[in-house]
């Protein structure tokens, strides 16, 4: 449910106020019972505009979100003997609030600038494992500097500090740092330089960024966008970035996961309970991009979208094993069990490479349809100490190899329309997660008083999917549920 109401409060200021209210139903388990609680979920936001002058236009906005849930998770054997995950009905509550002020100015023709501040805070507990306060203050300044025809400057300069506090529910999920506080000073700059008016762009520009936990890092980027004709445009790109590691990696003391014996993933007669530490000195990981593609209009009222990339990712984030311990119990002459701990080593690589492909178009006045194809693959580079190949924390097998999507927008009178969507996605992990079709549907009339009465279907197909595995994490397979629902809105 939404309510939002905005008005004039002079000839030069808006406010507008809103409220939303969300119910989920939540997921479910292979066999069809509920993993927990439905999700409620809402939000309160408020914003008022200002322009006091024809060249400055100011905005402040504030809002408030409140939700709660409980779902399963598992816990593993305190004891570390039974690796049988033992199910466990565990609560998410949070509550934010955010604040922006905004200022922007036209100074001339040419140059236009703008001032930004950001305050938010969230308190929430985490699947009963701890309490967290988390909040970011961040200032931004950002300007367009349109030098001549051929010239068109972007830069800006942005602030930023991150503190968050841990409060202990659960011994076995700890950090070795419970409270810190992360700045960061950024700047950039593009040029988007006109080399033949309205048929060949080159945009060039570069990040700089300084954080106080990897130090220096320097992005740059470079694009071509050509247009032969009014039928056809190619662009390319290549361009680094930079991913710095998030507080888990850093900081985490994590005893959650255990692997059965004599499994895949485990071939030894004894049960393995795995402990996880963060690196306090990790690296960012490096990313340089290739990117190519081209739009083209195939016939009247239709086109078409390629795009192709290749990426290649250098110190990734490599869980490694740093120690093995053996578990005993008193009276028992031998192990029952093992403990590993790991930590993050950044020196993993990969590379991926993939298409993606859109067609759309106008089949009649109140026809429209559009068919996507993506394809991707990926492999990793082989770890020189041991001659294996890097595993990663999230592996390139978790993603699908093709999906596919078709489409349609039927605008079946002034009043009411049909939307569906039917879709394709490739099996994951060597099929351990199948492959799947589905659709959505949904039904829109549009009364001429404001009203808005929505019919909507969701995975109609099949009453709950299957459509991820991550064994690492210690929580039940889960399946996404069929879901219908009436929506209701009303303009005034």
């Amino acid at each position: 449910m939404e309510l939002s109401s905005g008005s004039e409060i002079g000839a030069d200021s808006t406010i507008r106020i809103n409220g939303v209210y969300r119910r989920d139903q939540g997921l479910q388990s292979l066999s069809g019972d509920d993993l927990g609680t439905a999700a409620n979920e809402g939000a309160v936001g408020a914003r008022f505009d200002w322009q006091p002058t024809a060249r400055d236009a100011m905005t402040l906005q504030a809002d408030y979100k409140i939700g709660a849930r409980d779902t399963t998770t598992f816990n593993i054997d305190p004891a570390q003997i039974d690796p049988t995950p033992i199910p466990v009905l565990t609560a998410v509550d949070y509550n934010e609030f955010s604040v922006l002020g905004r200022w922007r100015r036209e100074h001339s023709e040419q140059l236009d600038y703008s001032f930004q501040a950001y305050y938010t805070t969230v308190s929430r507990e985490e699947l009963g494992y701890f309490d967290f306060e988390w909040s970011i203050a961040d200032l931004d300044f950002g300007a367009n500097w349109r030098l001549n025809e051929t010239h068109d400057v972007n830069f800006g300069l942005s602030l930023r500090a991150m503190s968050d506090r841990f409060v202990l529910i659960d011994p076995r999920v700890d950090f070795l740092d419970r409270e810190g506080t992360d700045y960061w000073i950024s700047g950039y700059v593009q040029d988007d330089i006109t080399l033949i008016a309205e048929t060949l762009r080159l945009t060039i520009g570069a990040k700089l960024e300084y954080n106080d936990f990897t130090g220096v890092e320097f992005q740059p980027g470079v694009r071509m966008f050509y247009r032969p004709n009014q039928d056809l445009a190619i662009w390319g790109a290549v361009s680094r970035a930079v991913r710095t590691p998030s507080r888990f990696e850093r900081y985490a003391d994590f005893q959650l996961a255990a692997l059965p014996p004599n499994t895949g993933r485990n071939p030894s007669p004894l049960p393995i309970f795995t402990s996880f530490l963060g690196k306090p000195d990790a690296e960012a990981e490096n990313l340089l991009a290739y990117e190519a593609g081209f739009r083209a209009n195939i016939a009247p009222q239709w086109s078409i979208d390629v795009a192709g990339y290749y990426n290649f990712y250098d110190s990734l984030a490599e869980p490694t094993v740093i120690a093995v311990e053996p578990n005993f119990i008193p009276n028992v002459p031998f192990p029952l069990s093992l403990t590993t701990t790991a930590q993050f080593q950044f020196r993993g690589k990969a590379e991926t490479w993939g298409l993606e492909a859109l067609i759309k178009g106008q089949v009649a006045p109140w026809w429209h349809s559009q068919l996507g194809y993506s394809y991707f693959k990926g492999r990793t580079g082989t770890d020189r100490l041991s001659g294996e190949r890097f595993n990663g924390f999230l592996p390139l097998d978790g993603s699908p190899e093709h999906q596919a999507t078709l489409s349609n927008n039927f605008q079946l009178s002034t009043s009411l329309a049909l939307n569906t969507q039917l879709r394709f996605v490739d099996e994951l992990i060597g099929g351990q997660v199948p492959s799947y079709f589905d659709g959505d549907v949904r039904l829109r009339y549009e009364a001429p008083n404001g009203l808005e009465l929505s019919l909507v279907g969701e995975n109609l197909l099949e009453p709950r999917r299957f459509e991820f595995l991550f064994d690492t994490y210690p929580a039940p397979r889960s399946t996404v549920p069929r879901n219908v629902a009436l929506e209701l809105r009303y303009r005034f």
